[in-house]
């Protein structure tokens, strides 16, 4: 396929795979409040396994209080798999995310991470008048844990056991 139709399949798959890495961004350079304008639709559903939102502004209120916590974090995003369906779109992609705890810090900035999380993102997309946005996120872990290394505070331990909806 060739022409005005795969252009406009490409771009798309170019405008989620920023919008994947726009979420990370936002996260890691504490722009939070942007996700709810930029990163999510307004009546986004999102699970984490911990924590279950139903809308954006919502979410982005939990993600202010908590990375409050942090000194700094860093979201890794690969392996994203896009497929396409007009006006919407659904993704999975690997995260690893490292997290420093602002309890923890002792101004050495070499310190490792206090704890990584490793999982998948899946996501439902679609296609808004500000362009694509998020509208239902699950993080599934991988492996056992999705503490790939260290220890999770008690504090983000809430729910743990509850596998998030499908």
């Amino acid at each position: 396929m060739s022409g005005p139709a795969e252009i406009e399949r490409i771009a798309d798959r170019l405008a989620i795979e920023e919008l994947l890495v726009r979420y990370s961004d936002c996260l890691d350079t504490r722009r939070i409040e942007r996700l709810e304008t930029e990163v999510f639709a307004a009546d986004a559903d999102v699970d984490f396994g911990w924590g279950h939102w139903t809308s954006a502004a919502e979410v982005t209120a939990w993600m202010l209080a908590t990375f409050e916590r942090f000194s700094g974090t860093l979201h890794a995003v690969g392996n994203q798999l896009i497929e396409l369906d007009g006006d919407t779109a659904s993704s999975t992609c690997c995260v690893q995310a490292y997290h420093w705890l602002r309890d923890n810090d002792d101004g050495d900035r070499m310190r490792p991470a206090d704890f990584v999380f490793t999982g998948m993102y899946e996501d439902r997309h679609r296609r808004t008048p500000d362009g694509w946005r998020i509208a239902w996120r699950r993080f599934r872990r991988l492996g056992v844990s999705s503490v790939g290394v260290g220890v999770v505070p008690d504090w983000m331990r809430l729910d743990r056991e509850r596998e998030p909806d499908a």
